[in-house]
C-alpha cells in the first residue's frame, strides 16, 4: 500500500497539468524541478502537438543543458516503446526525430541563436563574433591603455587627475571602476554631462580656525589640555595656509594628522577659561565641520567628474563591440534582452498580447496572447 503523496502535491499536479499557464516555481535542490520541466515539456509536445522547435528551456549551465536535453530524449524514448496510445508514440517519434531543434540550452546560448537569427534587428552584422573570457579581457585591457591615456594627457583632466592624486585615487582604481562599469554598462545613464570640480577654498576654514586662536590665552598654564590642543590646530593651520595650490590643500585636508587636532573633546577646564572655553569649542568644531565638507565635496566632484569620463568611455566601448560584431557574454544577453523587449512592447501595442505581472519587488511580468492575438 502506498503511503501518502508530498505535501507539495497540488502545486506538482499544476505543474504537470496546467500547460496553458506560465507558471513560477521556487523550490530547493532535488525537489524534482528538472523533472517537472521535462515533464512539461514532454506533455506540450506528445498530449498538445506543439513542435519541437517551439520549445525552450534555458539554464544557467552547459552541463544543465545537456542533462535536460538527455532527459527530454529518454522520456520522448520511453513513450514510444511502451505508451498504448498510437498517437502519443507517433508524435513521441517525430519529436525525437527533431528533438536538436529545440533551445536547450544555457542563458547564453539561447542570446547567441536568437541574434545569430535576427543580427540586423538587433542591430549587429551578420556573423558577428563572440569573444571568450580571455579575448574579453584583452580587449578591456586595450580600451582602458586608451582610456588611462587620455586621462593622464587631456589638459582639460589636468586639474581634476591632480586633485584625484592628492586624494590617493591612483589609476589601479580608476581601472577597477572602469572593469565594474563594463560589466554592468546596461545600467548605466547615457553619457553624463562632465562638470568640472568647485574651487577649492579653505578661507572659512582658516576663518573659523583664527577665531578659536584669537581666545587663546597666555596667562594660562601651557599645560592646559586646551591650550596644547589650540598649539597643535596652530600647526594644521600654518600647513594649510602655506598651501602653495589646490592639490597640497586637498593632501593637507586627507591628513588625519591635521583633522585629528580639531577634535577637541573636553579640554580644558571652564574654571580656567571660563565662557572663553565654549567660544574656543564653538569656533574649532565649526572649523571642523568646514573641514569635513570641503573634504568630501571635492572627492564628490572628482569622483563625478571621473565617472562621467569612465562612464561615456564605457558606453562608446559597448556601441563600438556592437556595431564592429565582436561582443563580449554581458553584450550578448544585453542585446538580446532588448530585442526581445523592443517585439515584445511591439505586440502590446499591437494588442496582441498584454503585460500581466507576476511579481511586486521586483516587479516582473508576463506576457500574454489577447483574444487578438490568440
Amino acid at each position: 500500500m502506498s503511503g501518502p503523496g508530498p505535501s507539495d502535491q497540488p502545486a506538482r499536479n499544476q505543474i504537470a497539468l496546467s500547460l496553458e499557464e506560465n507558471l513560477f516555481v521556487e523550490a530547493g535542490a532535488g525537489t524534482g524541478k528538472t523533472t517537472a520541466l521535462v515533464g512539461r515539456m514532454v506533455a506540450l509536445v506528445v498530449d498538445e502537438g506543439v513542435a519541437v522547435e517551439e520549445l525552450a528551456a534555458i539554464t544557467f549551465t552547459e552541463k544543465a543543458a545537456a542533462e535536460l536535453g538527455d532527459r527530454f530524449r529518454r522520456n520522448l524514448e520511453d513513450i514510444t516503446r511502451h505508451d498504448g496510445d498510437p498517437a502519443r508514440r507517433e508524435r513521441a517519434e517525430t519529436a525525437l526525430l527533431d528533438a536538436d531543434l529545440a533551445s536547450l540550452t544555457t542563458l547564453h546560448g539561447f542570446a547567441r541563436n536568437l541574434l545569430l537569427s535576427h543580427p540586423l534587428e538587433a542591430g549587429l552584422p551578420p556573423g558577428f563574433d563572440l569573444l571568450d573570457e580571455v579575448s574579453s579581457h584583452l580587449s578591456f585591457d586595450d580600451r582602458w591603455t586608451v582610456l588611462q591615456g587620455r586621462l593622464l594627457e587631456d589638459d582639460d583632466l589636468a586639474r581634476t587627475m591632480l586633485l584625484a592624486d592628492a586624494m590617493q585615487i591612483r589609476p589601479r582604481h580608476l581601472r577597477d571602476l572602469a572593469r565594474a562599469l563594463d560589466d554592468r554598462w546596461d545600467l548605466l545613464d547615457n553619457h553624463p554631462t562632465p562638470t568640472e570640480p568647485r574651487l577649492v577654498d579653505a578661507s572659512e576654514i582658516l576663518q573659523c580656525i583664527d577665531g578659536a586662536l584669537d581666545l587663546d590665552r597666555n596667562d594660562i598654564d601651557a599645560d592646559d589640555k586646551l591650550r596644547i590642543r589650540l598649539a597643535l590646530i596652530r600647526e594644521a593651520r600654518s600647513a594649510l595656509s602655506g598651501a602653495v595650490d589646490e592639490a597640497e590643500t586637498v593632501r593637507i585636508l586627507g591628513d588625519g594628522k591635521y583633522r585629528k587636532s580639531l577634535n577637541v573633546g573636553n579640554s580644558g577646564s571652564v574654571k580656567v577659561w571660563g565662557e572663553d572655553k565654549k567660544n574656543v569649542v564653538e569656533a574649532v568644531y565649526a572649523a571642523r565641520d568646514l573641514w569635513d565638507a570641503l573634504l568630501r565635496d571635492t572627492a564628490g566632484d572628482v569622483l563625478k567628474r571621473l565617472l562621467a569620463e569612465l562612464v561615456t568611455a564605457t558606453l562608446t566601448g559597448a556601441d563600438e563591440r556592437r556595431r564592429a560584431g565582436t561582443l563580449v557574454f554581458h553584450d550578448l544577453l544585453v542585446i538580446a534582452r532588448n530585442l526581445l523587449t523592443d517585439r515584445l512592447n511591439r505586440l502590446v501595442d499591437l494588442g496582441i498580447a498584454q503585460r500581466v505581472p507576476y511579481q511586486d519587488r521586483p516587479i516582473r511580468h508576463e506576457y500574454r496572447l489577447t483574444a487578438k492575438g490568440a
